[in-house]
C-alpha cells in the first residue's frame, strides 16, 4: 500500500505511464487481485514491464474503495494495457479511455478460470515433477561423482598391476634369456660328451642265463647315457668250442653240490635283477636264427625289446627259440616286418650281409 492519498497515486500512476511512451509487450498475462490502490499499482508496473496484468475485482466499480473513501469517482482514469475482471465481466481501457464492456460472458470467464485453475495444478504438478527431477540429477551427479572416483582409484590399481606385470615380464625376458644361455652350454656340453663318451662294449647270447641277468643290468647305465653302449651279437656255443670245451663235460657229470649252488646263485641274482629265469627244457639251444636277427633288429634301430623278447621267451616262457614260429613271434614283438625279417636272417642273405 502506497502512504499517499489514493487520487494522487492514481493520478501520478496515470501520469507515469503518459511519460513512458511505447512499451514492450511480452505476450504474458498476470492475474491481480482486488482493483484497490496496491493491485492497480501492480497492474500499472506490470504493464510498463510488458506483461498483459487482468485485474479481478468483486464490486462493479473499479477503485471502489477509494471512491466511498475520498468522495470522488475515478472511473474515468486511464490505464494503458491493463484488464479489469469485475462480477459482471471483463473491461479493458485503452490509451483513448474507450471502454469496451464484455458484460453478459460469465460462463466464458468462469471457463477461463476453470482453465487457470487446471493451468496452475498442471504447473504445480510441473513444479513437483521438477523438483523430482532435480532430486533425480542431484542423485546421478552423486552417483557420477562416486563413479569417477572408483574409476580413479580402478586407474590406480590398474596402473600399479600394469607396473607389476611389466616388472613380471622384464624378469620373464631375463630368465628366459638365461635359460637360452644354459640350454646353449648344455648342448655344448652334450656335443662335448657324445664326442669324448666312453664306448662299452656288449657281447651278449639269449642262449645265456648269465648274459640276460647282465643285458638288464646294463639298461639303466645305458638310459643315463654316461657310455655308449655298443651291442655285440655272439654265439656263446662257439667260444665254449674254442676256447672252453670243457664246460660240456661238466655238463654231462656236474658235481652235485657245484650244482646245486649254482641253481641257488642264479635265482639269487635273478631276484636281485626282477626277472624270470626258470629251467628250459631245451638247454642248451640251438640261437643262431635269433641271433643273426640281432644284427637285423640293430640296423632297424629295435635291438633292445628284439633281445628282451628273445630273454623273456626262452628263460621265462621256456620255449625253444630256435623254431621259426618262435623267432617270428620275437620278431614280432620288437614290431619288425616279420616276412622282410626272416628274408634277411636266411643263410645266402645274411653271409652276404654279414659280409658287407
Amino acid at each position: 500500500m502506497c502512504a499517499a492519498p489514493a487520487e494522487l497515486h492514481v493520478q501520478q500512476i496515470d501520469q507515469s505511464a503518459v511519460r513512458r511512451g511505447e512499451r514492450p509487450n511480452l505476450g504474458k498475462k498476470v492475474a491481480v487481485i482486488g482493483s484497490g490502490p496496491a493491485g492497480l499499482a501492480c497492474a500499472h508496473d506490470l504493464a510498463v514491464l510488458g506483461y498483459r496484468p487482468v485485474v479481478f475485482e468483486k464490486t462493479d466499480q473499479a477503485m471502489e474503495f477509494i471512491s466511498s473513501g475520498a468522495g470522488e469517482g475515478f472511473s474515468a482514469v486511464t490505464l494503458s494495457g491493463v484488464y479489469f475482471c469485475r462480477g459482471r465481466g471483463i473491461y479493458y481501457s485503452g490509451t483513448t479511455g474507450e471502454e469496451i464492456s464484455l458484460l453478459g460472458r460469465s460462463e466464458e470467464i468462469e471457463k477461463i478460470g476453470r482453465s487457470i485453475e487446471e493451468l496452475t495444478a498442471e504447473v504445480g504438478a510441473e513444479e513437483k515433477n521438477c523438483a523430482g527431477m532435480r532430486e533425480e540429477k542431484e542423485s546421478l551427479s552423486s552417483l557420477g561423482g562416486r563413479l569417477d572416483g572408483e574409476i580413479a582409484e580402478a586407474r590406480i590399481r590398474l596402473s600399479g598391476k600394469m607396473e607389476s606385470f611389466q616388472e613380471i615380464e622384464r624378469d620373464h625376458i631375463t630368465k628366459k634369456e638365461k635359460c637360452s644361455l644354459l640350454m646353449k652350454s648344455l648342448d655344448e656340453l652334450e656335443s662335448s660328451r657324445v664326442e669324448t663318451m666312453s664306448k662299452l662294449e656288449f657281447f651278449f647270447d639269449c642262449s645265456s642265463p648269465w648274459t640276460y641277468l647282465a643285458f638288464e643290468s646294463i639298461q639303466p647305465i645305458a638310459a643315463r647315457d654316461v657310455v655308449e653302449v655298443v651291442w655285440k651279437p655272439i654265439l656263446v656255443g662257439g667260444i665254449f668250442n674254442s676256447i672252453n670245451p670243457s664246460v660240456y663235460e661238466n655238463r654231462a657229470r656236474p658235481v652235485p653240490a657245484k650244482a646245486r649252488y649254482y641253481q641257488k646263485d642264479l635265482q639269487d641274482w635273478a631276484r636281485f635283477v626282477g626277472i624270470q629265469i626258470g629251467q628250459p627244457p631245451v638247454f642248451p639251444v640251438n640261437s643262431v636264427k635269433v641271433m643273426r636277427g640281432a644284427f637285423v633288429a640293430i640296423e632297424e634301430g629295435v635291438l633292445v625289446p628284439y633281445a628282451r623278447a628273445a630273454f623273456r621267451r626262452y628263460w621265462g616262457d621256456l620255449v625253444d627259440i630256435s623254431q621259426e614260429a618262435e623267432v617270428r613271434t620275437i620278431a614280432a614283438a620288437a614290431g619288425l616286418d616279420v616276412e622282410a625279417f626272416m628274408s634277411r636272417i636266411s643263410p645266402c642273405f645274411f653271409n652276404s650281409f654279414r659280409m658287407g
